[in-house]
């Protein structure tokens, strides 16, 4: 129970031994701190404590040993408490001994205490602020001059803020757009600080220059984070050689002027926070009512200086004044025409402008009101309108909150520029209208009414809600568009990103807007963008439009490289000119065209294999021989392993590969065969796995090899023993890795594909001759079948011979329909060197010599003895010395003895080995004979 509730305590709980050593924490502490419990068992709990704490800490926790009592949380304590990562935090941490029977130990609770801190600060800030709030509005109504006001909301604001260096500019002259130095510093080291000083205190700042140019031209608060690197800081080297990095600048407004500039430095790269610039919205409008007093007072006591002079003046003259007193009253009274003159032509003007214009009183009633305001409301007279209108917020505003609006404003800022509204007018039709007032306020500053001028801005509105309209249909037609459709400046910084570029190039819109557009771009694609960009801007004579070139590539968000078709065009928004990149993805089309022409290739493939003669089904033979062998295939075929088949030129191993195939889990996909012999040297490798266009000399298009045209299925790789050297270490992959790559490619493909051997050489004798690779040859040599040749077949020639009879009179439309007693002895006692394949040719020859519907023994060997005789290679007609042969010595003393024999007539020595004329060369290069 008590581990319970120590596991399950709120705060960080370790229990600390009389030596200093943790011998429990719980599960908060390991959050806490992050260390595994396991990690701090055994360990001094000094490694919680910061590194600058350490040492006292030892004495204190020895101390306490000593004198053990309970210290709760909020000791008063400034304690702090050190992560793994030896970051520090605040911490309150209670301490209770336990007394056990191994002695006293301490347990100490432990609170993480860094948002109550942070809460803590910003609440002193808060008040701090308050508390300079304030100061600044007491001294701005003590002060005898706005400068005095101003030095003291400097030196307030440096000393309570992170900027301790500040400085004042006032506007020199209300007609110049000037400031100028007060020579006003709050300094903490005036010596530091003399150059700089000096350099700002003869420097005159007009809008848009420096810092206090900035706040004077916008009349808005602005900063630099790093002064030393902006362009527009012309005191930036000395800035610099002090050590300055941050300036702040602060405007002083008397209405909308900005009067005077407060400008602020830090040594650290910063920027106010919003807390500050709320403050200092406070402390300028402060600012600003001083020094806007003081004009005041300043033209006040100007005049009242003016006419003391005039008193002065007129009390020496007063002989003189009194004998123009007659000509000063006429004076006056052609003043007084004057002034009604310009009474009634103020009424004029406030009777015809096109504007309306009003009094209203605070609580919402009009007091006067010219006729344009009248008529835009529908009435007919002035009189007519003030009458009607006798609650101006529910009786005219569409809104009524407008009107409370308009008058909250007017509360707060004394006057109203441009606020829009709807409004009734008599008919109850809706006009839009735009509101510009004053308060005019009696000596106290109470409102006495409002006064301003109305404008109709309907025909505005109804413009720009169809300019709205139309953006919006546009906007809907680019979002519907089926094409990325992405907009970019001449900057290439994207402006537009439509639905269809979101999803082609998976990244929201939201973060793509504002961004370069070549994040999405390859590099040929970038460069033509550019191209075309750079020419449309130094010539506007340029084609604007332009087709992307085949072949190129963009980039999704996760840099996936997929291709791409296109158009760049430009056009021209707002006097910008923009351009407009629309780009489709191409690539599931590329991959089908791919997929159609792997599966043309296959068609093709497949419909040659149909004029080819199979015959898998008839494997015909019911010897024991046979037998053994289709045991196997039917013991293998399902499995899916490799097989290596092995045997004599025409002992039928093709059929026994179609078999396995027919017989296993891939026989709905094709089986492709690849006659290693047949195929050139150096085509060889493209055969099996393919090549890119260029790859080679020759290599128009991409082809796809035999390895990936078999996917799924089985190939068969005839005559293995010829493929080269350099192609057998790819093959070995391939049976490795299930990959490959084409030739002049770079992309792996992966292959499922079944792999059936045959050769009728020792694979042996070549590894040992280094011609076979003996890791490719264990890769095959999965499961072997060696086929039998058909002297060693007991009764199968017979079989065969009629199979072949009865096939041949079909085909050859012969009536031929048996052998005779003498002809199938002479079968069964040939030796047949060419194995099933002689037997196919001898029974096709008989067929055509056959005069009746038998086939008598005379047709037979007639047949036999147009067939060119070699020496048996059985083992019973052979006899090996007892050193041994060189297999490859007989094999090339053989082909030389036999084109010496045909006086070098490759089809004729072709004929005389058994070998086609592909395979004859192929032999002859392996020997290093001239194939010619």
């Amino acid at each position: 129970m008590v581990r319970q509730v120590f596991e399950s305590a709120p705060d960080a709980m370790v229990v600390v031994d009389p030596h200093g050593k943790i011998v429990l924490v719980n599960g908060q502490t390991e959050s806490l701190f992050g260390y595994a419990r396991e990690e701090l068992l055994g360990e001094s709990v000094e490694i919680l404590v910061p590194e600058r704490f350490r040492r006292e800490h030892t004495h204190h926790r020895v101390d306490y040993f000593t004198h053990p009592r309970v210290r709760p949380m909020g000791a008063g304590l400034d304690l702090y408490g050190r992560h793994k990562d030896g970051s520090e935090f605040p911490a309150e941490i209670s301490l209770s001994p336990l007394a056990t029977e191994e002695g006293v130990l301490i347990s100490s609770a432990i609170r993480d205490i860094t948002e109550r801190r942070r809460a803590e600060a910003a609440l002193h800030q808060k008040t701090a602020f308050v508390e300079l709030l304030q100061k600044v509005a007491v001294a701005a109504n003590e002060a005898s001059t706005p400068e005095k006001v101003l030095e003291y909301a400097l030196n307030q604001v440096c000393a309570q803020t992170g900027w301790p260096v500040g400085h004042v500019y006032l506007r020199a002259e209300p007609s110049r757009a000037e400031l100028r130095s007060t020579g006003i510093w709050h300094l903490d080291n005036p010596d530091q600080f003399e150059t700089f000083r000096k350099v700002t205190e003869r420097t005159h700042f007009a809008p848009g220059v420096g810092l206090p140019g900035r706040v004077l031209a916008s009349g808005r608060p602005a900063w630099i984070i790093d002064v030393t690197k902006d362009p527009n800081f012309p005191r930036a080297t000395f800035a610099q050689d002090i050590g300055v990095k941050a300036g702040f600048g602060f405007p002083v407004l008397v209405a909308t002027d900005v009067v005077a500039v407060l400008e602020f430095f830090a040594a650290v790269a910063i920027e106010p926070d919003e807390p500050l610039l709320e403050v200092m919205a406070h402390i300028g409008t402060q600012l600003g009512r001083v020094i806007e007093r003081t004009q005041a007072k300043a033209a006040l006591q100007q005049a009242k200086d003016d006419l003391e002079v005039r008193v002065d003046e007129r009390t020496a003259d007063l002989t003189v004044a009194n004998e123009n007193l007659r000509r000063e009253i006429a004076e006056r009274t052609r003043a007084e025409v004057a002034l009604r003159q310009a009474e009634g032509k103020y009424r004029s003007i406030f009777e015809h402008a096109v504007e309306g214009i009003f009094q209203t009183t605070p609580e919402g009633r009009y007091i006067s009101a010219n006729l344009a305001l009248a008529r835009m409301y529908g009435y007919e007279s002035p009189e007519e309108l003030v009458e009607t209108l006798t609650d101006i917020g529910p009786q005219l505003y569409v809104a009524p909150t407008r009107r409370a609006e308009f008058i909250r404003l007017l509360q707060e800022q004394s006057a109203v520029s441009g606020l829009e509204s709807q409004v009734y007018r008599s008919d109850g039709s809706a006009r839009w209208i735009s509101e510009s007032a004053r308060a005019v306020r009696d000596p106290r500053g109470a409102v006495l009414y409002y006064e301003g001028t109305v404008q109709d801005i309907t025909d505005r509105k109804r413009a720009e809600g169809a300019l709205r309209e139309s953006e919006e249909r546009l906007a809907r037609i680019l979002e519907s568009a089926m094409d990325a459709v992405v907009i970019i400046d001449g900057q290439q910084q994207i402006r537009l990103f439509n639905q269809a570029a979101a999803a082609v190039f998976r990244c929201p819109a939201a973060q793509a807007i504002g961004g370069p557009v070549g994040r999405f771009l390859s590099d040929p694609l970038r460069r033509v963008l550019t191209e075309h960009v750079t020419a449309l801007e130094q010539d506007d004579k340029a084609t604007p439009y332009r087709w992307i070139p085949d072949g190129l590539t963009a980039l999704r968000a996760d840099s996936h490289e997929f291709p791409i078709e296109g158009t760049i065009s430009q056009v021209e928004a707002a006097g910008h000119k923009l351009y407009t990149v629309i780009l489709r993805d191409i690539n599931e089309r590329k991959k089908a065209e791919a997929e159609l022409s792997k599966l043309q290739l296959e068609n093709v493939y497949l419909q040659e294999e149909l004029k080819t003669e199979h015959n898998f089904e008839e494997i015909i033979g019911t010897s024991p021989a046979i037998k053994r062998v289709l045991q196997k295939v039917e013991q293998v075929a399902a499995t899916g392993a490799t097989v290596l088949l092995t045997g004599e030129t025409g002992t039928g191993k093709e059929l026994i590969a179609r078999a396995l195939h027919n017989l296993s889990r891939r026989k709905d996909r094709p089986l492709i065969k690849v006659n290693c012999a047949a195929l050139p040297t150096g085509l060889i490798e493209s055969e099996l796995f393919g090549h890119e266009k260029g790859a080679f000399t020759g290599a128009v298009s991409r082809r796809i090899g035999r390895f990936q045209l078999a996917h799924g299925g089985t190939i068969f790789l005839d005559e293995i023993g010829d493929i080269p050297p350099e192609v057998q270490v790819k093959l070995l992959r391939v049976l490795q890795e299930k990959e490959f790559e084409r030739v002049g490619g770079t992309e792996t493909i992966a292959t499922d594909v079944r792999v059936i051997a045959a050769t009728n050489q020792d694979l042996e004798a070549l590894m040992e001759a280094g011609r076979f690779r003996e890791d490719l040859f264990y890769r095959l040599n999965v499961y072997p079948i060696s086929l039998p040749p058909l002297r060693e077949r007991k009764g199968d020639p017979i079989l065969l011979a009629r199979h072949f009879l009865q096939r041949f009179g079909r085909e050859l439309r012969r009536e031929v329909t048996s052998l005779s007693t003498e002809a199938g002895e002479l079968i069964t006692s040939y030796h047949w060197p060419g194995n099933v394949r002689e037997l196919e040719n001898v029974m096709e020859r008989a067929v055509i010599l056959c005069r009746g519907t038998v086939v008598t023994a005379q047709e037979l060997a007639l047949s036999l003895r147009e067939r060119p005789r070699r020496q048996s290679t059985s083992g019973e007609a052979l006899a090996l010395p007892p050193e041994g042969i060189n297999l490859l010595d007989m094999e090339k003393q053989l082909i030389l003895k036999a084109l010496e024999q045909t006086k070098h007539n490759k089809s004729k020595t072709g004929k005389l080995l058994g070998l086609s004329r592909t395979q004859l060369r192929t032999r002859m290069r392996k020997h290093g004979l001239a194939a010619g």
